[in-house]
């Protein structure tokens, strides 16, 4: 099994100069949210996972199915209609298939659009960096990075967690619904868990 360097991992990637500074900042974000809230993380796999996530995102639904068909597995016609879900799916079979990296890395790759839940710390990490890493300029994100900080200010950090998480996916949530989109049971699932970890450690 080939060992990597994260010069080996960014030497991958074919990103367009914004798309690649997004992952970067992702990475960034992702190994200051494990030194927090999951310390004894393996930084590398951090690092690896955050650098990965995107790898497919540029790519055409002509290129999803490709890969897919690759590796022997077929879309649904459900999936085929969030084609915005399928960069995670892909990249994470290239992950696990090609470069053959560990099942953590790549299922917290898989997940990390949807989120799901239970999130293992590698899953809760990636998903939640993408969301909330500093060059992205949209409101929404934003105000939950915001939201985040002010969080850590009044609660313990796992408690702070969870409760961004919980805006995280109600934002995700209310953003389909507007566009009348399908959303992702795990993305449902994982709402309703961590709004359920804030109830039992109080609100």
């Amino acid at each position: 099994m080939k060992v990597y360097s994260r010069d080996d991992i960014i030497n991958l990637l074919s990103l367009s100069p914004r798309r690649f500074e997004h992952t970067l900042g992702t990475e960034r974000a992702a190994l200051e949210l494990a030194k927090l809230h999951h310390p004894d993380i393996d930084m590398e796999k951090v690092s690896f996972s955050a650098l990965l996530h995107d790898m497919t995102k540029e790519y055409s639904i002509e290129d999803h199915i490709a890969v897919a068909k690759k590796f022997g597995i077929e879309f649904s016609p459900e999936e085929l209609r969030s084609p915005k879900l399928l960069h995670s799916k892909t990249a994470s079979y290239i992950c696990r298939y090609e470069l053959k990296l560990s099942e953590d890395i790549c299922d917290a790759v898989f997940f990390h659009t949807t989120g799901k839940k239970e999130m293992l710390p590698l899953e809760e990490i990636l998903y939640f960096s993408d969301y909330i890493e500093d060059t992205r300029k949209d409101e929404e994100c934003i105000e939950l990075r915001k939201n985040y900080l002010e969080l850590l200010t009044k609660n313990e950090p796992r408690l702070a967690l969870d409760k961004a998480l919980v805006l995280s996916f109600n934002r995700t949530i209310s953003g389909l619904m507007k566009k009348d989109h399908l959303i992702d049971k795990n993305t449902i699932d994982a709402r309703n868990y961590y709004l359920s970890r804030t109830w039992k450690t109080g609100v």
